[in-house]
């Protein structure tokens, strides 16, 4: 459904903190305003204090609080990285432990007025696999996190409303809300529960073919 597509991709040790910001950078700087920008963190997270911070790469001891101040990638910093973009069309999904912390900083005034300019065309939509205060679930047999299946299967057309073929990004994120408390505890895992924000008006997301 897209003319074209841009992805940029760090997997493992080429997540480093330099190279998240870099590649952030480069990303939010070239989106135009009719643009979608989608931006997927999975890794390890952790709280400080009133922050949650992504771990890089070469954050090597995350249970050392200065060490995380210092190089861990802040919900602070996400904050200012969006409101740099022209995309009015946004999708920040969170797949770390205690990443529910991180919708804090999209809450205080300033960040509100500033994303609610983002939402003049459509909309910002803000996902986080676990509240603050919970780890977020990976299953052996899923390949992943159970966060991330339930995305998938979502994106897959579980997400799209019956007989529709377009997923749009409030839909799937109602879904994910609904099935992942009820997939967590059938593979034996405590429920887990997504904390999502949202701003502005629905967009499509993806086709199902």
């Amino acid at each position: 459904m897209f003319k074209t597509v841009s992805l940029v991709t760090l997997l493992d040790g080429e997540a480093t903190e330099q190279r998240i910001r870099n590649s952030l950078n480069a990303v939010v700087e070239k989106t135009e305003s009719e643009d979608v920008l989608a931006i997927y963190f999975c890794g390890h997270g952790q709280s400080v204090d009133d922050q949650w911070y992504f771990i890089p790469h070469d954050l090597l001891r995350p249970e050392r609080d200065e060490e995380v101040l210092n190089q861990g990638i802040s919900s602070r910093d996400l904050a200012r990285y969006l409101k740099k973009a022209k995309a009015q069309k946004v999708l920040l999904i969170m797949d770390s432990c205690k990443s529910g912390a991180a919708l804090l900083a999209f809450r205080g005034y300033g960040d509100r007025r500033a994303l609610m300019q983002l939402a003049r065309a459509s909309g910002v939509y803000i996902i986080a696999v676990s509240t603050q205060d919970q780890y977020a679930a990976a299953v052996k047999a899923l390949g992943h996190g159970v966060f991330t299946h339930t995305l998938l299967q979502g994106l897959y057309g579980n997400a799209a409303m019956g007989g529709q073929t377009m997923v749009t990004v409030k839909r799937l994120l109602a879904y994910v809300e609904e099935q992942l408390p009820l997939l967590s505890q059938q593979f034996k895992q405590r429920p887990q529960y997504p904390v999502v924000y949202s701003i502005g008006m629905d967009f499509p997301i993806t086709v199902v073919e």
